[in-house]
Order: structure tokens, then sequence, then C-alpha cells
């Protein structure tokens, strides 16, 4: 059986996996290294990014994979501490883009609202020449107040060495996305290790698309009073920080 181009197994473990990762975001836990739904996922990303090579076509259709996950992570983030990040003016489905450096190459821009990085040519951003960078090491979701940079494949392999703003130079910290889920704040940078040796990656997140309240439409202001109520208690561990630091409406 298929629904809507993708099949009910694929389609049951987006939406699986979208649910761990608004987990890991709210607790701060790590995700299932190697799960079902990890595993299907990027299986079907490094397919349907073998589809759109073959074709020529790096358009994506709501009904792909890749689209279908993003929506999924979407709706799974509603409702939890992190529900924030669909804040930031424009509609839900609007796509922010993401900076993506690979120390060694050039700086990409992606556009597509979620996007893999790995070794294989059909990932989105190839990290080629390190046989310790797994085919899709990481994905990358953009939402109105963030992008989620994903990693439940590499057991541990992707660190964290320094976050910062845009315009100011990267301060290190010691961390690691460690098989877990990670946010890029708006304007944020994050320089991240994805490799056994020193392949760096350097995130940009996305810029907010409204910086006035004034302009949020009816919908946006609901989606705030929304989100107020959400969090006018706060679950245990959570701080008043971060669940106002990535809405960008000041």
């Amino acid at each position: 059986m298929v629904a809507g181009g993708l099949s009910v197994e694929v389609t049951e473990a987006l939406g699986a996996f979208a649910q761990e990762v608004a987990t890991s975001l709210a607790s701060r836990s790590d995700l299932q290294e190697g799960s079902q739904s990890a595993t299907l996922l990027a299986a079907a990303l490094l397919a349907e990014g073998q589809a759109r090579l073959a074709a020529l076509d790096h358009t994506r259709c709501p009904s792909t994979a890749s689209s279908a996950f993003r929506a999924a992570v979407q709706r799974a983030i509603l409702g939890t501490s992190v529900a924030s990040l669909q804040l930031g003016g424009g509609s839900r489905d609007a796509a922010p883009a993401v900076r993506v450096h690979v120390r060694g190459s050039a700086m990409r821009t992606e556009r597509g609202g979620i996007f893999t990085i790995g070794s294989a040519p059909e990932c989105d951003i190839q990290i080629a020449g390190d046989a310790s960078v797994l085919p899709c090491q990481l994905v990358v979701v953009a939402l109105l107040g963030g992008a989620v940079v994903m990693d439940a494949w590499s057991g541990n392999g992707t660190e964290v060495i320094a976050r910062g703003r845009d315009g100011q130079e990267p301060v290190r910290v010691l961390g690691r996305v460690c098989s877990g889920a990670i946010v890029v704040e708006m304007s944020e940078r994050l320089v991240l290790q994805a490799a056994d040796q020193e392949r760096r990656l350097r995130i940009h997140g996305p810029r907010a698309l409204v910086r006035d309240p004034a302009e949020l439409s009816w919908r946006q202001l609901w989606q705030v009073l929304a989100l107020a109520v959400a969090v006018a208690l706060p679950e245990e561990g959570s701080s008043a920080t971060e669940l106002t630091s990535a809405t960008p409406l000041n």
C-alpha cells in the first residue's frame, strides 16, 4: 500500500522518527542509534537523492520522503518546550535558508527546508575523502525559528566544536550531538566535527523572516498565543531562556 507516493512502512517510520527527534530536543536526550525508523529514513532520503541526481531535478514535492519528514517534525514539536521553532514569520511551510560550510569547500546555501550531509554522492552536501564519514551522517531540518541537526547513525561521531552568533567568531565549547538532535538558533553559527579526522562544518542558522511583531498575521498571532499557553507551566528541567531565545519576535 502507498500513502501520498510513500509506502505505509516509510510513512510510519518518518512519523516515528520525528517523534523521537521531538523528544530528544525537549528532554536533551539521545536518539536511539540505528533504530529501524532512523535506518528507513536515511535509506529513503538517499534513494530520493539518487532519483533527483538521475533526473537532474533538485526540487522536492510534498509526496517525497524529505518533505514528508519535515512536515512530521513540524507536527511532532507542537506542544513541546521547543514549539517556538515554528515561529518566525511566513507560512508554516516556508523554508528559510541555512548556510553550510565544509572545511576545504565553498559555502553552500540550502533552501529546500531539509537536507542531508554525508559521504554518499546522493547527499545534498557531500563530504568526500574521509572514510570515517557515513553515507548519511546528518539530517538538517530548517524551521522558521531555527534549524534542527540530527545524528542517529554515527554512534557519537559528531561533536560540537564551537557556537556563536552571526558576525562573531564562534567560541569553543565542550559537547557533542551524542547521537541526538541539536538546535541551531536564529542567526547562530554552529561548528561541528563530523568525523574522526579534522573535517569540520559550519552551519549558520536561518535569519528571522519577521522582526516586528506588528508584521505577524492573525494566524501567526494565534500560534504565539497557543505557544504561550503551552509553556505556561514549563516542563521540569526547562528554562525561560530556552523557551524564549529561539523565538525571533524581538
